[in-house]
């Protein structure tokens, strides 16, 4: 996928507001399985439940960061960077950390799920998007993807 086949996605993600609906289909889907429970007096309803409020607890976290990455791709705060993409692999599935030295507002260390791509570490051109009020880069878009954060970014100090 394109890099702006990607930022298309991201604009529609945040325009239906997919984490708020996964979201809310989770908290309602976990408090059926609750009632169904009690009803049915099973333990798999309730690990059921837990599974969902879980993946409602991700979604929840998620989605001001993919709502403020879509804001950014229009706005006009942005300087050119260079990102150090580092990768963890101790699991079966790698972690992808992007850090950022900006001299205008300090050093930050982001955690991203990579969407469409496969990033290899080492230096990366970038351009910085920012939106109002935050301090970290709300949207990273390099030649070939774009990159935003999966939590709140921590300051390097």
């Amino acid at each position: 996928m394109s890099r702006d086949q990607q930022i298309e996605s991201l604009r529609k993600m945040a325009s239906r507001s997919v984490m708020r609906w996964l979201f809310w289909s989770c908290v309602v889907g976990a408090a059926l399985c609750v009632v169904a429970g009690f009803n049915a007096g099973g333990i798999g309803f309730y690990i059921l439940a837990v599974f969902l409020v879980f993946i409602a607890l991700v979604a929840s976290r998620a989605q001001p960061h993919i709502q403020r990455a879509a804001k950014a791709i229009d706005s006009p705060l942005r300087s050119t960077l260079s990102i150090i993409i580092e990768i963890t692999e101790w699991s079966d599935s790698p972690t992808y950390h992007a850090v950022i030295a900006n001299p205008d507002t300090g050093s930050w260390r982001m955690e991203f799920i990579p969407q469409y791509w496969k990033p290899v570490a080492g230096t990366l051109a970038i351009n910085a998007h920012f939106v109002p009020g935050i301090e970290w880069p709300a949207l990273l878009v390099a030649d070939e993807a774009i990159i935003y954060p999966r939590e709140k970014p921590q300051k390097i100090n």
